[in-house]
């Protein structure tokens, strides 16, 4: 029997060495290979990214998680926690963002939500933390707006004769609301609330162009390729309208109010950035602002259309304000009110997708369960934590699928492990900045439409169809419409 060549020898120790890289070594010798999941995800970062394209990641992980326990494998170098005494761990204690948050700066320049590591991301929040802070959205003259910007959105509504799509509308809204806090009533003087077809078509051109999140935050290399001019122009479009705004608002007689700035064009100005880095910020917020909250809303309407006895509920507690005036400090601790928004952040959160971080170099402890025993998880890893996984806890939130506000209306012992699992906003120095606006503007705009309307749903539409959450980063409804009928008391 002949010996085996040189040549032979070499080739067999290249697939040796090949497949004991590519395929033993992570599956058995890495550091995470004691973690559960799909064994090809041990394998190739393919997997995951497959799933994302195909938009089940959310659905998947969640079904693994139910598989396999509360932290499975889903990339050679990438877990998935769901367990929420985690958050403290990677949200909280903030370790550094992945690479995924690059993408969505914006003019060459970085912004507080795209900065991935800890200290330039403190500094730029601070610039306008109190911008967004409960009492100044709550003092701000341009409130006033905002209010009037609302009560035209319910004049539509009420002027509107058959049923009409909430979930368009209110991102309409939700981006006037924004822009005016942005940019000044002196600049931005023409709501889009008054203009239904333009604003449809900036609508339209931020969603074509908040498209391509696939592309730019997973595989940005393939961007190039893949993106269809129709929506490179979109993007252009609504980069070019933002700068605009901005560079009139930097000059502008309402940039100060009193002592301080009044916009937040004024506060990023005020604080010595530039007009690229200005623009870049202000475009995350305007984005960011007017999706979350126009999906939020639309979701809550089409819950209580669809629950007629807690629409009845929340009425009976709207009736003091039927006919008189209030404060948003009134309508704030409204209890059932509360707790319809907050069940509406659990089973409809607006960015319902992963949050990746990255293990610091000593790695992040896992204190180990019946699946996993405690270990180290190296340094360097990416761990993820999902909303769609946490609020659908049959655990902490049983019946998970059912909207059930009441659930919010329990004794603060019972209320702790329900609000430690909710991640609608994040957690730890990088929660949501907007949340006060948000909320605030939500709670107005209930407050203004229900107390003399309620909400039905048309038996025209497939809802089954059109309810359907699109399994993304942020979600949106499926078709990108959802119809309701509004009617008078």
């Amino acid at each position: 029997m002949p010996g085996i060549s040189s040549i032979e020898l070499l080739v067999l120790t290249v697939v040796f060495l090949t497949v004991f890289h590519f395929i033993i070594y992570p599956l058995c010798f890495h550091p995470l290979s004691n973690v559960p999941g799909p064994k090809i995800a041990a394998i190739t970062r393919q997997w995951i990214l497959y799933q994302t394209w195909s938009e089940n990641r959310n659905k998947t992980i969640l079904k693994l998680h139910e598989q396999y326990g509360t932290i499975v494998r889903i990339g050679p170098n990438e877990v998935d926690i769901s367990d929420a005494s985690y958050i403290k761990d990677i949200y909280v204690k903030n370790l550094d963002k992945s690479t995924f948050y690059r993408q969505f700066g914006a003019y060459g320049a970085y912004n507080t939500f795209s900065e991935i590591e800890k200290t330039p991301h403190l500094e730029r929040k601070k610039v306008t933390s109190k911008f967004y802070s409960k009492t100044n959205v709550a003092t701000n003259p341009l409130q006033s707006r905002m209010r009037s910007i609302i009560d035209q959105t319910i004049d539509r509504i009420k002027s509107t004769q058959h049923s009409i799509d909430v979930y368009n509308l209110f991102q309409q809204m939700a981006l006037d609301v924004m822009c005016v806090f942005s940019f000044g009533t002196e600049v931005y003087d023409k709501p889009l609330v008054r203009q239904p077809e333009k604003a449809q078509d900036l609508v339209n051109n931020f969603r074509w162009a908040s498209s391509t999140w696939f592309w730019t935050t997973l595989v940005p290399f393939l961007e190039p390729y893949v993106i269809s001019q129709h929506v490179k122009d979109a993007a252009c479009k609504t980069a070019t309208w933002v700068m605009d705004f901005s560079a009139q608002a930097s000059t502008c007689s309402d940039l100060e109010h009193g002592s301080k700035p009044l916009t937040l064009v004024g506060v990023l100005k005020n604080s010595g950035l530039d007009m690229n880095h200005v623009a870049s910020e202000v475009i995350d917020h305007v984005v960011a602002g007017h999706e979350t909250t126009g999906i939020t809303l639309a979701y809550l309407l089409y819950e209580l259309a669809a629950n007629p006895d807690i629409q009845r509920t929340l009425k009976d507690e709207l009736k003091v304000y039927q006919e008189k005036d209030y404060d948003f400090s009134q309508i704030d601790v409204l209890p059932y009110l509360e707790a319809v928004l907050q069940e509406t952040f659990r089973l409809h959160a607006a960015i319902p997708g992963q949050e990746p971080r990255v293990t610091p170099i000593g790695g992040m402890k896992w204190r180990g369960n019946e699946q996993v025993p405690s270990m180290t998880i190296p340094g360097g890893t990416i761990v993820t934590m999902e909303p769609w996984t946490l609020h659908r806890d049959a655990k902490v939130f049983p019946d998970p699928l059912v909207f059930k506000p009441e659930r919010w209306l329990a004794d603060e012992h019972s209320l702790f492990p329900m609000k430690r699992q909710i991640l609608t906003f994040g957690a730890g120095v990088r929660m949501c900045i907007g949340k006060n606006l948000a909320i605030q503007e939500m709670k107005l705009l209930l407050v203004g439409l229900l107390r003399n309307h309620h909400v039905v749903l048309d038996p025209s539409v497939d809802y089954e169809s059109d309810v359907v959450m699109a399994d993304k980063y942020t979600t949106h409804p499926a078709n990108h419409r959802l119809f309701l009928t509004f009617c008078r008391d």
